[in-house]
């Protein structure tokens, strides 16, 4: 679900539009599922609660590998992301996919937080190797705590879901020269991503 542009996968109209804004692009899909039923804190919730939890993320989870199927078929590239952690790899619907599996650190390409690296320990799956996707932390230097809120009132957790400029640029990188059952992502199309990557950025930057 996008909810910054108010789309939400679950619903069927959406799941419409998603499905012709796909075929008319075919070229690339990154995806990134509502991790908070599937994280280590709600494994301290009842079992109850977070199995009905994680049920309402169901039909978004089926479409979006529904999806993804369709991307392959129609020659493009896909990429998942959460946590190294969460459930959603072995518990949820995804775990019907294949692909390759890349397990990263966010400081590891810079990702920082009031002056302090985020180290958050990440995984992407993706329908083709990703070179340069493998990279952890250092060990020399410490990591800012994702708890409370910043100045200001932004909750640090949201505040690090932003991603850095080295792992957009590193995914796009890998898109742009993959070819799957030869079909080659079109230069242009990586470029206009990176432009608005870079709006986004800029924007995230002036509200910080």
């Amino acid at each position: 679900a996008d909810f910054v542009f108010g789309i939400h996968l679950g619903r069927f109209v959406d799941q419409v539009f998603a499905l012709a804004l796909l075929v008319q692009i075919q070229h690339f899909l990154f995806a990134a599922p509502t991790c908070s039923p599937w994280s280590a804190h709600v494994k301290n919730v009842d079992p109850e609660k977070r199995h009905k939890w994680r049920n309402r993320e169901k039909p978004t989870l089926i479409f979006l590998v529904l999806a993804l199927i369709l991307v392959s078929l129609l020659g493009g590239v896909w990429v998942i992301e959460n946590p190294q952690t969460s459930d959603i790899w072995e518990h949820s619907p995804l775990q019907a996919l294949r692909g390759w599996s890349h397990v990263l650190d966010q400081c590891a390409f810079g990702a920082e937080l009031e002056g302090l690296p985020v180290r958050k320990p990440t995984k992407l799956l993706s329908s083709a190797p990703l070179v340069g996707a493998v990279a952890r932390c250092s060990g020399t230097h410490a990591h800012t705590r994702l708890q409370g809120s910043m100045p200001g009132g932004v909750c640090r957790t949201k505040a690090a879901q932003c991603y850095p400029d080295q792992l957009c640029t590193m995914v796009l990188d890998n898109v742009l020269h993959v070819k799957v059952n030869n079909f080659e992502v079109k230069p242009e199309f990586l470029h206009a991503i990176r432009g608005e990557i870079a709006k986004v950025t800029l924007n995230n930057k002036n509200k910080n």
